[in-house]
């Protein structure tokens, strides 16, 4: 089977709590949601983009689509000694691959790797097909207020049981700008709570500056959203896109 991705590339892990990691990004092209402050340019292309020596800006690429033998491949290429911590898979979002993922995770847990996702958290049917394979993931739970779209706390709350019940290691991310509706916020600490419990970490992430998004959160709102958090979870951090500060891919 073959799919379409963007990129292929080795680096730091530069979001949430395993911060400053090194990870093994497989992004995929593709996404049912059109956050404002997305920054990833989600269609479909020609071909994909591959750094195979890290850090080098030297961009090979090869023809979309690709199959699930072929990324392995690459992976073990690009990252020959091992180094990578986590095979990340972002997107986009990747779980719109449902049926290619059921063909590539086997493939890379094979190889003694372990497997991080990265996802919009609200594809639930998906994310059964696949649950079994994934070792860390890190969900999003999007805000109306802040991604303009409709929010999916239902669909946020049985994803995070599915994943709590498969023991999959996860934490939860909030992206926040001046536009977060207070009220919102709070439902979203107390829909969480209710599903995973106090042990569950969060991160707030500031919203990053884009050509679209630029309401970036003031250090006033960011303190007292997590005093608030602080509520409900024993485990509340404020982390913006390091990555984005250090120019890498």
């Amino acid at each position: 089977m073959d799919t379409y991705l963007s990129e292929l590339f080795s680096s730091i892990q530069g979001e949430g709590p395993y911060i400053g990691e090194r990870h093994f990004f497989i992004r995929f092209c593709g996404c049912h949601r059109k956050c404002v402050f997305c920054d990833t340019d989600v269609e479909r292309s020609k071909n994909v983009m591959i750094e195979k020596i890290p850090g080098s800006g030297v961009i090979d690429n090869l023809p979309n689509p690709i199959s699930s033998r072929k990324i392995l491949e690459l992976i073990n290429m690009i990252d020959h000694n091992r180094n990578c911590k986590k095979i990340s898979v972002t997107g986009g979002e990747p779980l719109l691959q449902g049926k290619f993922l059921c063909e590539l995770l086997p493939l890379i847990k094979k190889d003694n790797r372990e497997i991080y996702l990265e996802t919009s958290g609200d594809l639930i049917y998906q994310l059964e097909l696949i649950v079994e394979w994934i070792n860390y993931a890190s969900v999003d739970i999007k805000l109306s207020s802040v991604t303009k779209e409709k929010n999916s706390f239902l669909n946020h709350w049985k994803f995070l049981e599915i994943l709590k019940n498969n023991e999959v290691d996860f934490y939860t991310k909030i992206i926040i700008s001046n536009d977060t509706d207070e009220k919102e916020l709070v439902e979203a600490f107390k829909g969480i709570n209710n599903v995973v419990g106090r042990e569950t970490k969060i991160v707030l992430q500031p919203m990053t500056k884009t050509k679209n998004a630029k309401n970036i959160p003031a250090v006033t709102n960011l303190l007292r959203w997590q005093d608030q958090a602080q509520l409900y979870f024993n485990d509340v951090r404020v982390i913006p896109q390091t990555h984005k500060m250090l120019e890498a891919l």
